[in-house]
């Protein structure tokens, strides 16, 4: 079907020049017609189902021609015209033949869709996706544990959390890819004290080993008892997930985001080690 149809291409010593949206300068009569056949959005659709549509004029006759990718044709007569441009303001085009049963192939220019919109869109799907970071402490403060002052808190999120999210908007003829990757984890201790962070999602504590005998960057030492925070039982702390976000299109444009942040609130109880000094004996 395609090289029966494609050899109406060999009779032809030049394509007439459409666009859509403006008018080349060289654009003949009809070309110009032919411009108004189909919207943009039936022809996307036409070059991707590769079957035919009917007319947008309401009368239900269905539209005997056939919308091929420009790259291809191009390609299958030997031509060495360009399939790709970008337009004076930065969006980019995309060149399409038009065939139909005896009748000479128009070419368009098909200017891809804003990026932007679809990147927009992406980016409040990857958001909605990403998790708030579930906070493993050593020692385990979450479940009935405390801290003690100038005793390093280790911090960490599960490793299954430390891991890029995409997400996808699309539609005909351009598609826009947000990822999110997990940057940093950052600790506000809650206490007054300025936020600590680490690259990556933290150490978690051996079983057996001793806590006060190493400080990984993801810790933090508490330097006084919660007993004196303005709920006289724990400091507010929040575990911060940074996320480093990015996308891509399928026109070949792409860029960064501003980052985003998922918190997690925890309450750390920090006690005190009394100790007595007798005769030169600590006791505790």
């Amino acid at each position: 079907m395609i090289v029966s149809v494609l050899a109406v291409a060999l009779c032809v010593s030049r394509p007439a020049w459409a666009a859509l949206g403006n008018f080349d300068p060289g654009e003949n009569s009809d070309s110009a017609k032919a411009r108004t056949d189909t919207t943009l959005s039936e022809i996307l659709t036409m070059v991707e189902s590769g079957t035919p549509i009917e007319k947008p004029t309401g009368t239900g006759a269905v539209d005997p021609c056939t919308w091929y990718p420009g790259s291809l044709v191009n390609y299958l007569i030997n031509s060495k015209e360009p399939s790709r441009r970008v337009d004076a303001d930065g969006i980019s085009s995309t060149l399409y033949a038009r065939m139909c049963p005896g009748a000479e192939i128009t070419w368009y220019w098909i200017r891809a869709a804003d990026p932007k919109q679809l990147v927009t869109a992406a980016t409040v799907q990857a958001r909605s996706r990403l998790p708030t970071p579930r906070g493993v402490f050593s020692p385990d403060v979450t479940h009935g544990g405390r801290a003690i002052v100038h005793v390093p808190v280790w911090f960490a999120v599960d490793v299954t959390q430390w891991a890029p999210i995409s997400a996808v908007a699309a539609v005909p003829g351009l598609s826009a890819t947000v990822t999110a990757k997990p940057d940093r984890l950052e600790l506000d201790p809650g206490d007054g004290s300025p936020a600590v962070s680490c690259a990556g999602p933290g150490q978690v504590l051996a079983p057996g080993t001793d806590v006060s005998s190493h400080a990984p960057a993801c810790s933090y030492r508490y330097l006084d008892a919660s007993t004196v925070a303005s709920n006289g039982h724990a400091w507010r702390a929040q575990l911060h997930l940074h996320w480093q976000i990015t996308w891509t299109a399928t026109n070949g444009d792409g860029g960064t985001l501003d980052p985003i942040i998922t918190t997690t609130a925890y309450d750390i109880p920090v006690g005190e080690i009394q100790a007595l000094e007798n005769a030169g004996t600590v006791t505790g």
